[in-house]
């Protein structure tokens, strides 16, 4: 079975759906996001919130996130890479922000 991540149903259920399904703002390089589940507004830089923006729209597994940010980001999809996508998605776990599904 593939494991795929997703951002949180309550988060979208939760939300006052703009364009992209979340409730954001951006200041700069910097999107500051509110989780109305948890009462609080997380900041975030551009890389992780493109994770989100990217589970919006399907939920994905690690090697498809890993590819769809090698590539947004210019970057081989390596070993590392697909590490270091793996601790992003952990942290916005954490955050209540995405979930597996």
């Amino acid at each position: 079975m593939i494991d795929l991540w997703c951002v949180c149903s309550e988060l979208l259920q939760e939300q006052d759906v703009r364009e992209e399904g979340l409730d954001y703002a951006e200041w700069g390089a910097e999107i500051s996001l509110y989780n109305p589940c948890s009462g609080e507004t997380h900041l975030l830089n551009l890389f992780p919130f493109e994770i989100v923006r990217f589970l919006l729209l399907k939920p994905a597994s690690l090697p498809a996130i890993s590819v769809y940010m090698a590539d947004l980001c210019d970057e081989n999809n390596n070993k590392l890479w697909s590490e270091k996508i793996l601790k992003v998605l952990k942290q916005l776990e954490e955050l209540e922000l995405i979930e597996h599904c």
